[in-house]
């Protein structure tokens, strides 16, 4: 996938779409657990800051989230959720 920035704005849109709700999916799986963001940032090697951002749907330069595989993966085991539950079900169109 290209980066946020490179993506046309209908395109970029969607993906800001689905990386809202991927953010609340992971706010409400830390919910359940009644984990801190401190705490999941902390499981899973990435700053608080970041971790934030990620719940807002928010990566750098307030571009839309592109979160690397690795932090994906890192996240669904910290929450004790699959990752296919984090991941909202309608994945957009980035053409």
């Amino acid at each position: 996938m290209p980066n946020p920035s490179e993506l046309s704005v209908a395109a970029r849109e969607r993906w800001q779409r689905y990386m809202s709700a991927f953010g609340i999916n992971l706010q409400r799986a830390r919910h359940q657990l009644g984990y801190s963001q401190e705490y999941v940032a902390a499981q899973t090697g990435i700053s608080p800051y970041t971790y934030m951002r990620y719940e807002q749907g928010l990566g750098q330069n307030n571009e839309p989230a592109n979160p690397k595989l690795t932090n994906l993966l890192a996240l669904s085991s910290a929450l004790q959720t699959p990752l296919h539950e984090l991941l909202p079900s309608d994945p957009p169109d980035l053409r």
